[in-house]
């Protein structure tokens, strides 16, 4: 009699043969037509997971953009409300201080005799101050031009002293552009200062210079989108005291940097 349990038992030692099947690359997509017609292509597993890694950070990168706009345009809101409180308080700081250069103005009247712009005098400028005649200062290189990306009017000249003594000059200078007949622009003065007969009224609100030999003065008109409607600009120089030293009128047409 056949030994059936010594058989089964060989038999479970004895080794399957390893499966030599490799696993496939690609993959295989079939497409079924409308008129039983079949497609089939292949497809590689590694473009399948590079194309869907990309996708995937693709909507990532679209996410965190998405965010970041968001919270770029919020912070912008907020800053364009703060500028518009800052203008707010800028107009408002403003018309305070016209508010009180007009009463500063008035109570100067009472409390003094008006302000009376003398003439100029040639060697006689005041008792304390050294005598200064009109032929000891110059103005050259007189220019005035409109700056491009923003609505400003900046002006430059040379102020010379040709004292053949030598001596120092200290004042006040002003610059005056007049708008032409008819024009909606009032005159326009820097540095700013109330006006009285067509002069600056407070002399101490020039820009200060002393010279000895000469001196760039330059400065700027705000708010002015163009040159068109100003038909001359008037240079105007006190001395320390408030005297009339010099008041030179150019046209604007010659003195305008195109």
């Amino acid at each position: 009699m056949k030994d059936l349990p010594g058989n089964l038992a060989l038999g479970s030692k004895t080794a399957w043969p390893r499966s030599t099947r490799k696993e496939s690359k690609f993959w295989t997509l079939m497409v079924i037509g409308g008129s039983g017609s079949i497609f089939s292509f292949r497809v590689g597993k590694p473009l399948v997971v590079t194309l869907t890694c990309f996708v995937l950070m693709f909507l990532a990168f679209t996410v965190v953009a998405v965010i970041f706009y968001r919270a770029v345009s919020t912070e912008n809101e907020m800053l364009k409300k703060d500028l518009d409180k800052v203008r707010s308080n800028l107009l408002a700081i403003s018309k305070a201080r016209d508010r009180a250069l007009v009463r500063l103005m008035a109570f100067e009247g009472e409390a003094e005799p008006a302000l009376q712009v003398s003439p100029v005098q040639p060697g006689k400028t005041g008792e304390t101050e050294k005598p200064v005649v009109l032929e000891n200062l110059s103005i050259e290189q007189l220019e005035i031009w409109k700056e491009i990306e923003s609505s400003s009017v900046n002006f430059q000249f040379m102020l010379k002293n040709i004292d053949p003594q030598g001596r120092k000059v200290r004042g006040h200078t002003f610059v005056v552009l007049s708008p032409e007949e008819g024009a909606q622009e009032a005159l326009k003065v820097f540095p700013w200062t109330p006006l009285k007969d067509g002069r600056p009224a407070i002399f101490r609100k020039g820009q200060f210079f002393s010279i000895a030999r000469i001196k760039s003065i330059r400065g700027t008109f705000p708010d002015i989108e163009t040159t068109e409607c100003f038909k001359a600009a008037t240079i105007y120089v006190f001395s320390e005291t408030g005297s009339l030293l010099l008041e030179k009128v150019y046209e604007l047409a010659e003195i305008l940097r195109s």
